[in-house]
């Protein structure tokens, strides 16, 4: 399926996106933002620089009030809004374009003092909406690649993805759209630990878990061929899904298979991560879905979901 020709945006009357498909980049931190700010400061720089400031609108407050970004307030923001991350427990950048319900462009820093302990970590999330990743996606993965030498992550990766604020209409979809991430990271980082949050198209692992798995020949021991596999910094690896994202979508049975191989691998090692301190997913009623949650996880390795 040629994923460029369609796409997955539901726009309502009132010409405002209720569903919008991205191009989602995420990585995981066991550290807190005390030992990682100059890092993370870099990392939104260079996402800022990658879209554009002018496609980065607005900020949230520490009051949750969303005001009017410049590129020149940005410097000041961090440095008085968060101290540089000196002054607070936890840190919550938020960066948003435009349409607030989801946005077309959007970055978030999730500080979390506590990350390291147990199995809860810090996060960087950010996405660009489908017709900018087929524009840009060379110098987006350049810089992903980027992030993930940089940055001292446990677990990351780049997707397509869906997001909507209806989160059954999410897992609906999800389930025609198998390799389409709806995953929040606010959840998930409650309990990811040093495990691997799932196989997506450009996987990313930390060096616990780069160890884990005996490294790069490790991996190539043990995985398809049609999985390209590259270090990208010292102890840290990349993983590579096939030449281009896909959507998964089963109507077309679209091929699954190096998806299905990694997360069998994955889970095989005992590495495979499956949220359970938060549940996020919903059933008919609006109440917590615990099973369907597990479904979507595990989605590469049972029939079910």
């Amino acid at each position: 399926m040629d994923i460029s020709k369609e796409c997955l945006d539901v726009i309502d009357l009132d010409g405002k996106h209720s569903v919008r498909e991205v191009f989602v980049i995420v990585f995981y931190i066991r550290r807190t933002h005390f030992d990682v700010g100059p890092q993370i400061e870099n990392a939104i720089f260079g996402f800022a620089n990658l879209v554009s400031f002018e496609k980065l609108r607005f900020f949230a407050d520490s009051e949750g009030e969303w005001l009017d970004l410049l590129k020149q307030n940005l410097p000041l923001l961090l440095d008085e809004e968060y101290g540089s991350f000196a002054d607070t427990l936890n840190a919550d950048i938020i960066l948003r374009g435009i349409g607030q319900h989801p946005p077309d462009f959007y970055l978030r820093y999730a500080g979390d003092i506590r990350a390291g302990e147990d199995e809860i970590a810090s996060y960087f999330y950010c996405w660009v909406p489908k017709d900018y990743w087929l524009e840009h996606s060379q110098e987006i993965v350049e810089f992903i690649d980027k992030l993930a030498a940089t940055l001292p992550f446990s677990f990351g990766y780049a997707s397509l993805a869906i997001v909507c604020d209806d989160r059954r209409r999410l897992q609906k979809l999800a389930r025609r759209y198998q390799a389409i991430d709806i995953s929040y990271p606010g959840s998930v980082k409650l309990d990811i630990g040093d495990k691997a949050g799932g196989s997506y198209w450009l996987t990313y692992l930390g060096k616990v878990l780069t160890e884990t798995v005996n490294g790069v020949k490790g991996l190539q021991k043990e995985l398809p061929k049609g999985i390209r596999i590259e270090e990208i910094a010292t102890g840290k690896c990349r993983l590579q899904l096939g030449p281009e994202p896909i959507w998964g979508d089963v109507n077309h049975r679209e091929d699954l298979s190096l998806y299905q191989a990694l997360t069998a691998y994955f889970d095989n090692c005992r590495i495979l991560h499956v949220p359970q301190r938060v549940i996020y997913f919903k059933d008919d009623l609006g109440m917590a879905d615990q099973q369907a949650q597990e479904d979507w996880y595990r989605r590469f390795l049972e029939k079910r979901f």
